[in-house]
């Protein structure tokens, strides 16, 4: 019978090792808890000894503690800013930015060029996160901004239920109307706009890969006549077995332009991600000072 269970876990824990590729919304789920909890289930189920068992969990929680402190630091963020201190009783999204560079310091180091920021609201097009948990850090930007999202998120515990100045928009699409409603009223209110204007990376995809930009971003911006900026997110590298090394972090604040044609913004913009994110992937283990974010 252990023999059947212990097979069932490792399949699941394979199954979800391709899917972690194939879709990119279970990396979470396996990258970052899933698959040492398909080990320590592996190891209590079989028939070594109790002090082996110990022992080797040990092991395995020590190799894989940044992930739990992560992710359960993250959580817990949520927690507090959803159910203590929503957005309703917080002016700004400060509070949870210096939270975000508390718990992820410890194991990134987070590197932010400020000094390029516009001094005037803009629209802010970034590229679409890979791993997806690297969403959350565009609130360490020091700037007033609103973050257009999926109505998805506003669903549940996360995200969403977070952010001081959400814009939820359909996941279908047929939001050109909504966000030219929208954009003016939070650009009045001195507020930034931040989109991912990036395809969501898919299975296969490499960190520094971009396939597609969306111009409907671009489009707005010359119809509103609002100034655009560039935003190049990193991704957190995670070996095979998902465990998640110190490493540098950084997000790279380019040019501010007004869009005079939305295919070649586009364009530029595109090459912009690419060779940004080529940069940081080459220097994701080169002077890492984790020192520096304290």
């Amino acid at each position: 019978m252990y023999t059947i269970i212990i097979s069932v876990i490792a399949v699941l824990m394979v199954s979800s090792l391709f899917l972690t590729y194939a879709y990119s919304y279970v990396r979470i789920i396996f990258h970052y808890i899933f698959f040492l909890l398909g080990l320590l289930g592996i190891i209590w189920l079989s028939k070594l000894t109790i002090i082996s068992k110990i022992s080797l969990s040990l092991i395995f929680i020590c190799y894989y503690y940044t992930n739990f402190s992560m992710v359960t630091s993250f959580i817990n963020s949520m927690i507090k800013y959803t159910v203590e201190i929503p957005p309703k009783f917080r002016k700004t999204d400060e509070m949870v930015s210096r939270t975000i560079i508390e718990v992820s310091s410890r194991i990134l180091n987070i590197k932010i060029n400020s000094d390029n920021l516009p001094d005037r609201p803009t629209i802010m097009v970034c590229n679409y996160a890979h791993n997806q948990i690297e969403n959350i850090f565009c609130l360490i930007i020091p700037v007033k901004m609103s973050i257009v999202m999926a109505s998805f998120f506003k669903r549940f515990l996360g995200f969403g239920s977070i952010v001081k100045r959400p814009i939820f928009i359909n996941l279908g699409g047929g939001n050109y109307s909504l966000l030219r409603e929208e954009i003016p009223k939070h650009i009045a209110q001195g507020s930034s706009i931040f989109s991912y204007v990036t395809n969501i990376p898919f299975m296969g995809q490499k960190p520094y890969q971009i396939y597609r930009v969306s111009r409907g971003m671009f489009k707005l911006a010359k119809e509103l006549d609002i100034p655009v900026t560039l935003v190049c997110m990193d991704y957190i590298f995670r070996t095979i077995d998902g465990a998640i090394p110190p490493q540098n972090f950084n997000i790279h604040i380019g040019e501010t332009f007004k869009v005079e044609d939305a295919y070649y913004s586009a364009t530029k913009s595109r090459k912009f991600f690419k060779n940004t994110l080529k940069r940081f992937h080459d220097t994701k283990f080169k002077r890492i000072d984790l020192n520096r974010n304290k």
